[in-house]
């Protein structure tokens, strides 16, 4: 073989060797100037944007934005700047979704992972406490436990219990027993709590019932076995801890504050009825008798 021959079969091996197999991922440029290897997906949806490396200026940026999640409720088919800044921070806490403006069903898909794994009531929509637990990871902070809050012992007041074991508020004149709704008025009285606080039984007696209903939410209502009174609880976080037919004593646990229904802003709705729960009794003012137990 020549000089000339031989050189050309050098560098036609040197190219061989340097060329991708087939089938194999090729680096492309990435924002930056960069380079990042493009793979399989394993089958993930072809809806699902990759995630966007964030600065640190940009994170901060977002930061702001992100202070006006929760002012009003997101849910499927809500549009604007509201819905592209939970698509960036959803995407940045690791739930990615496309930036489009547009509540669509992957939103509400990873909306409901988020709330899941932190321990939120799995709505699909973002409210107040959804919100700031979107901050609180995007600040870097992570899930609380579950059901790790400790239930203080119960202080006793004529036999019954304040129902909330943590740090609490009456909130305003909206929130009280007779404030006007919308075809009619307000049977209980909110008292506000973090999401997740205890909830305990107000005397112990039979549970009537439990489960989800509507602009309740989460709910359970009991009936005292030695007084005239029963009474219920709206919004829990996730279903009640005790079932329909259970006997509780005062102070037991029932379930966790939340904000599942028609709330705005995690708190127990509490009704005191005179008489049998929506067999025969009336709501009556619980203000006065949730002041005195209240110690």
């Amino acid at each position: 073989m020549s000089a000339r021959n031989l050189i050309l079969a050098g560098i036609a091996a040197c190219a061989l060797a340097q060329a991708p197999a087939a089938g194999a991922a090729t680096a492309t440029p990435a924002a930056g100037g960069t380079t990042t290897a493009s793979a399989g997906t394993g089958g993930s949806s072809p809806t699902q944007a990759p995630a966007t490396p964030v600065s640190s200026g940009s994170t901060t940026q977002l930061a702001r934005d992100a202070q006006a999640l929760g002012s009003r409720a997101l849910r499927m088919g809500a549009t604007g700047k509201q819905v592209r800044v939970l698509q960036r921070v959803l995407t940045a806490v690791g739930y990615r979704v496309r930036v489009t403006g547009y509540f669509g069903a992957l939103t509400r898909a990873q909306v409901r992972r988020f709330q899941k794994n932190w321990t939120l009531p799995v709505v699909g929509y973002v409210g107040p406490a959804t919100a700031r637990a979107l901050r609180d990871a995007l600040a870097g902070r992570k899930p609380p436990a579950r059901n790790a809050q400790p239930v203080p012992p119960a202080v006793s007041v004529d036999g019954w219990t304040f129902p909330i074991r943590g740090a609490h508020n009456y909130g305003s004149a909206d929130n009280r027993y007779g404030a006007p709704r919308s075809g009619h008025t307000h049977a209980g009285q909110d008292i506000f709590a973090n999401c997740g606080t205890p909830e305990v039984a107000a005397r112990g007696g039979k549970v009537i019932d439990t489960g989800y209903g509507g602009a309740a939410g989460y709910y359970v209502a009991v009936h005292t076995a030695d007084t005239q009174y029963d009474y219920f609880y709206a919004h829990l976080r996730s279903s009640s801890t005790v079932r329909a037919g259970q006997t509780v004593s005062t102070g037991q646990l029932v379930g966790y504050v939340g904000e599942t229904g028609d709330a705005v802003g995690c708190h127990l709705h509490f009704e005191l009825w005179d008489g049998a729960w929506w067999n025969g009794g009336h709501t009556i003012d619980p203000l006065p008798f949730l002041k005195a137990w209240d110690k």
